[in-house]
């Protein structure tokens, strides 16, 4: 499931939720005494406050499942420097820990590194178009397939598709021979990893849909800044970042989001949606890292 934990119970789409609107409903339900057991399970970020014991400061432990969690400590008055002078503040220290292998490990790719610092070349950055291309390929053909799936229909949604974008983009950026050009082989196992899902545990193409598309709606659209000024790019090349079927991207996201907390899901089909979660990540890692090292 992905939804947030505050006070370390969960809170389903935390992430549209006002801080206030969050503390009435977590207060609202300890006091009333209808937390259950499912209630505090089935998170994926936890906050927890250690300073009411005192503590200043700790290493927060990682629950299996989760992807970070945020630790505050006491609040306490403390000399704090302000403009070179010394004075009384009252401050808390934050501590936080997460899982790599979601959090940073494609954003932390030296190809992602390139697109941010500038170094990114047309070559690679097509060459990137053209990875994406079947991996899109095969996930919108399994939607396409298992549109009828009365689970999967709530996310067969043509306007974020991405395949005749690109296909737009490549010709522009590559010509019209790149059909016969291969992409990395990391491309083609990610490919391969969507087909066999389709075959196999379909419900898992919810993790990959949410990864791709809410990725591309919003880190995506930094990065088609990005290219833009150090390719001098403008429309052509550039069609893969451009949802124009979306005029308003936080109510679309909010809406897929409602949509993944309505999914009804058997008992561990919510750790096999964040597992596979992980997984696109890796895959989008590898990727990465076979277009800077110019691997096939």
């Amino acid at each position: 499931e992905l939804t947030g934990i505050v006070y370390e119970l969960p809170v389903a789409s935390a992430q549209v939720k006002s801080c206030l609107l969050l503390a009435g409903l977590l207060a609202n339900g300890a006091r009333t005494k209808r937390l259950t057991v499912d209630d505090m399970a089935g998170g994926t970020f936890t906050i927890t406050n250690i300073g009411v014991f005192g503590i200043d400061a700790g290493t927060p432990i990682l629950s299996p499942g989760q992807a970070g969690i945020l630790a505050l400590g006491q609040i306490t008055k403390r000399p704090w420097v302000v403009e070179d002078r010394v004075e009384p503040r009252w401050v808390t220290t934050l501590a936080m820990s997460f899982d790599h292998r979601m959090v940073d490990g494609a954003e932390g790719s030296a190809f992602v590194a390139r697109f941010v610092r500038g170094g990114l070349d047309r070559d690679m950055f097509s060459r990137h178009m053209l990875a994406l291309h079947g991996v899109y390929a095969a996930l919108e053909d399994a939607f396409e397939r298992l549109k009828d799936e009365p689970r999967l229909g709530a996310f067969v949604l043509p306007q974020l598709w991405r395949r005749l974008a690109l296909e737009r983009d490549l010709d522009f950026l590559r010509g019209p021979h790149w059909r016969s050009e291969e992409p990395v082989a990391a491309a083609r196992a990610y490919a391969d990893r969507l087909r066999w899902i389709e075959e196999n545990q379909p419900i898992r193409l919810v993790s990959h849909s949410y990864v791709r598309y809410l990725g591309d709606l919003s880190g995506g659209q930094m990065l088609k800044g990005l290219a833009a000024r150090q390719l001098e790019l403008d429309g052509d090349g550039l069609r893969f970042y451009e949802f124009p079927a979306i005029h308003d991207p936080l109510v679309f996201k909010a809406e897929y989001r409602r949509r993944l907390d309505e999914l009804a899901l058997a008992y561990g089909e919510r750790d096999t949606i964040v597992e596979e979660a992980r997984t696109a990540f890796q895959l989008n890692a590898a990727i990465f890292d076979q277009l800077v090292t110019g691997a096939r």
